[in-house]
Order: C-alpha cells, then structure tokens, then sequence
C-alpha cells in the first residue's frame, strides 16, 4: 500500500526556495525597470500549481479539495509577499484545465482565496481569476476582457472593457499581428 502524498508539501518547497525567490525578484525588478510600467503577474492558481507541483515532484494528487485549495493559496500569498516592492498592478491567477488534469472537488473563486485578496489588497494590487468562460475581478476593479484568438486573424471583434487579456497565437502572421496592435490603440 502506497503512502498518500502530503498535499502542499511539493507546493511549499518550491514556493519557499530562497534562490527561486530571488531570481524571481531580480526578473521582474529588471522587467519592471525596463518597461517603467505596473506589472501583470500571470500565474497558475494555487489549484493548478499545487497540481503542477506534485506532479512535477512525482507525487501526483488524486484530488483538490477546499482544504487543500486554501492551504495552496496561503503558500502562494506567502511567496506574493517576497514580491511586494514590485509594482504590480494586477495578480492574474489562471484556473483554466489543461489537459488531463484533476479538477478540484469545487470551483475556484477569488472568495475562496482570502490570503491572496489579503495579500494584493495590502500591497494595492488587482486581483482576478481567468477560467475558460473569462476573468473575475475583484470588487471595484476595472473592466477587464479576452480578446480571443480569431481577432489576430481579423474575425473577432474587440469587447467592451478597460484593458484586454491577449494570447497571439504561434501560427498568427507578423504582419497582421502588427496590422491588429494598431487597431487597438
């Protein structure tokens, strides 16, 4: 009989690794100075990177359930804290499924993850969550919008919001791709 795998420790190990924090912070300080503007930090919600980390460690979860969901989000409201003198103007925690992975015992919302609002609100930082049907902000945060992948291909129209969430795809043409950035100035 196998021993159950510990849920978070895989998370917390790599959340918690000195050196992985600090080339973290020196990316983004360098980033953030180059661009001279807020940054948007696009990382996995504490579900999928908990479910990315066990993987990646060879102790693969079976299950995510609210507990573990909640313990995954402190680990990651900690390692946020390391990061709180960047100028970060949005945390954007991806809960879309890839693949096959295991989907957690209940949805994902930004209710559930009270460390992490707690966290960005602190520092006066934007929090939402992307899922396959969009992304949830916080209160009072302004509108923010997909614009989906046939835009770059000149088919979608751009939605109504303050900013857009944009992926160019792989196969998308340099010259329309320029063609598109144009139109949404």
């Amino acid at each position: 009989m196998g021993a159950r795998p510990r849920a978070g420790v895989a998370l917390r190990t790599l959340l918690g690794d000195p050196s992985g924090v600090r080339l973290v912070l020196e990316t983004l300080q360098a980033i953030a100075a180059a661009s001279r503007r807020p940054l948007v930090l696009d990382l996995p919600s504490p579900v999928r990177w908990l479910l990315a980390a066990h993987e990646a460690a060879g102790t693969p979860l079976d299950e995510v359930d609210e507990d573990r969901a909640d313990a995954a989000s402190v680990y990651v409201a900690e390692w946020l804290g390391h990061l709180g003198d960047l100028p970060v103007g949005l945390v954007l925690l991806d809960a879309r499924a890839r693949g096959d992975e295991v989907a957690p015992s209940v949805p994902e919302t930004l209710a559930a993850y009270t460390a992490l609002t707690n966290v960005c609100g602190h520092f006066g930082w934007s929090i939402g969550l992307r899922t396959h049907s969009g992304i949830a902000l916080g209160d009072d945060e302004p509108r923010l919008a997909v614009l989906d992948e046939a835009f770059w291909t000149g088919v979608a129209e751009v939605p109504e919001a303050d900013a857009l969430v944009a992926t160019i795809p792989a196969t998308a043409v340099p010259e329309q791709v320029l063609d598109r950035l144009a139109r949404l100035s």
